[in-house]
């Protein structure tokens, strides 16, 4: 697993940390990631050093809570021990005063059994990896080829026309299995010919992201009933969630296997994501031209978000930007609610069943608000700047204020 990757999985997992907070224990796991790479481990033996995320976020949520000691004794902790461990959250100097002499070797043991299942793992995959286990897909010419199916998911994909496929820069491989008729993949492209990317999805979360220089890195899980296919049509780059089945549920199912990542560089193209029965979250992007998102039945989450032309559009879910500068913000929802905090020129906002509850970074003399409502309460339209904000709703409820920060 990348740095990128692994960092962007600690804050999901921490969403209902404060920003400030989550970004603490990010800083402290990159920092320890950038050490291990500084002693001569790879990116990924680096990230695999630390031990479980699981565990990890464990640590930090129990630290939360005062079981653990701050942050900056454990920076300090670090420091001092004679030998660095593997995983930092196991072990805590708080605790430490408490262990007697048995359960101190107990640990240490714990820990260098660790790192020897580690090696042993990263030795294996390997090993897979020069016995051809792993798929590559060749760069070919303009036309889309599908990927070696060498599993029976990939040929039952096959037999109903779905494949994962590239275009003629994009390269797919198959990776390690996730959970049972699962497999994790990997999507790479060159984006520096794409003026546009169309993202859909029947049922999976979508996670949008920045990446690295020019380069769209798409990872998601697959089986032989859903998996993606990837297409290039007139300067457009195509992701779409494909089913051979009418009727799909998680049931069963580790939720992991339903979120597709993708990593964008920033700025690079215009964006419509779309998804039927899944969520979008599209979090620390520039956004240039005209940005479309659309959900039937998931939430659409913006943050810390910069746009030219924002549209969002949700028929069951809620929508919820935070910490977000769009020069023209539009959002319609159906039956959900809609919590903003944007600083925009123009913002149209519409709900037909829903609350509505927006901050404007600003004051009074900034924006002129109207609110309409047919059966709801609304605070009455006030302002008199150059900003037009209007807000809508059909029986909900509309509350707004200026705020000269977002918390």
């Amino acid at each position: 697993m990348k740095k990128a990757e692994f960092l962007a999985l600690l804050r999901e997992r921490l969403a209902d940390f404060s920003n400030e907070d989550a970004e603490k224990s990010a800083a402290f796991y990159s920092e320890m990631i950038d050490d291990r790479m500084e002693e001569g481990m790879t990116e990924e033996e680096a990230v695999a050093a630390l031990g479980s995320l699981d565990d990890i976020v464990r640590s930090i949520r129990q630290e939360a809570h005062g079981d653990r000691e701050p942050q900056r004794d454990r920076e300090s902790q670090r420091d001092r021990e004679p030998q660095r461990e593997v995983n930092s959250a196991p072990v805590r100097q708080s605790r430490n005063r408490h262990l007697s002499v048995a359960g101190i070797v107990a640990i240490v043991i714990g820990v260098v059994a660790l790192i020897i299942a580690v090696t042993i793992l990263m030795f294996s995959l390997a090993r897979l990896d020069d016995n051809d286990d792993y798929r590559y897909v060749q760069n070919t010419s303009q036309n889309v080829q599908q990927v070696d199916a060498s599993s029976a998911a990939q040929n039952s994909q096959s037999s109903d026309g779905g494949s994962v496929a590239q275009n003629s820069q994009g390269t797919a491989n198959n990776s390690i299995s996730s959970s049972a008729g699962f497999t994790r993949e990997e999507y790479l492209l060159d984006m520096s010919s794409v003026q546009q990317l169309s993202v859909s999805s029947l049922i999976d979360e979508i996670r949008i992201m920045p990446g690295d220089g020019t380069e769209l890195r798409a990872v998601y899980q697959q089986s032989d009933t859903l998996w993606y296919e990837m297409r290039q049509e007139n300067g457009t780059l195509y992701i779409e969630q494909k089913s051979s089945q009418e009727q799909i549920t998680r049931q069963g199912r580790d939720d992991d296997d339903y979120k597709l990542w993708i990593y964008l560089p920033q700025g690079a193209v215009t964006l419509e994501v779309s998804t039927t029965n899944g969520e979008i979250d599209i979090t620390n992007l520039s956004l240039p031209e005209t940005t479309i998102m659309s959900s039937t039945n998931g939430d659409i989450d913006l943050a810390n978000c910069t746009g030219s032309t924002v549209q969002i559009t949700s028929t069951n879910g809620d929508i919820d930007t935070e910490a977000c500068v769009i020069n023209d913000l539009q959002v319609n929802n159906t039956a959900g609610s809609i919590d903003l905090e944007i600083e925009a020129q123009t913002a149209t906002v519409v709900n037909a069943s829903g609350e509505v509850d927006v901050k404007l970074r600003g004051t009074n003399s900034d924006y002129t608000v109207q609110t309409q409502t047919t059966s709801g309460r609304a605070k009455a339209g006030t302002g008199t700047g150059s900003r037009m904000i209007s807000i809508t709703t059909e029986s909900g409820e509309i509350e707004y204020e200026f705020v000269n920060h977002w918390d």
